[in-house]
């Protein structure tokens, strides 16, 4: 795996530049509108935001966000692919109303509470209340259709194959890794883009 100081170093490039062909299957996106960047604590990728005042005024400005098992594990177009996929992120945060789905986005990064209890001997144990089953049934079925319309947007900029690939190489190095409700996201992904690539030929 390469250092931290490797990454720099890759990163000082414009990251921006790195990855304009995917930037140019998104015409809708003015690239103005979207950074991309390098972020130590990010595992593989993920879409943010940022007050920018580098020119006076308030504007707020996305980024795309990769780190070490994004340059680990992918190769050329799985890194593509990734980048695509996060860009349907943020299609989707500009085309919906997401405060609903921010908040409870929020609530799924804390729920391995609901899956990993310690009972009086230091044992993890898995109990539901009925009260957490329906939510965290809400929160998973909304998870699955954000990280799905990422992927659609991916699939439908020519990535499939390569999306498909990356998510196969993160069950298969990372899936201990993995929280449960992101095992069971990932492994549902797999199987519908495996579907739509027979189906369609991705």
């Amino acid at each position: 795996m390469e250092t931290n100081n490797s990454f720099k170093e890759i990163m000082k490039e414009s990251a921006k530049d790195r990855y304009r062909s995917v930037l140019k299957r998104f015409p809708e996106i003015n690239e103005d509108e979207i950074e991309i960047g390098y972020d130590f604590s990010t595992p593989y990728a993920c879409i943010g935001c940022y007050n920018d005042t580098s020119k006076g005024d308030t504007v707020l400005k996305f980024i795309v966000l990769v780190g070490p098992f994004f340059f680990e594990l992918f190769d050329d177009g799985e890194k593509e692919a990734v980048i695509a996929h996060e860009l349907g992120h943020y299609i989707y945060k500009k085309n919906h109303d997401s405060s609903k789905t921010e908040r409870l986005l929020d609530e799924f990064e804390q729920l391995e509470s609901y899956y990993k209890r310690k009972n009086s001997e230091e044992k993890i144990i898995i109990t539901y209340s009925d009260k957490e089953k329906r939510r965290i049934k809400e929160i998973q079925d909304l998870y699955n259709t954000y990280e799905i319309y990422a992927d659609n947007e991916a699939v439908k900029r020519g990535y499939g194959k390569q999306k498909l690939s990356a998510l196969e190489k993160i069950v298969k190095k990372h899936y201990d890794y993995l929280d449960q409700m992101s095992k069971e996201a990932v492994k549902a992904r797999i199987e519908r883009l495996k579907a739509m690539e027979e189906k369609l030929g991705i």
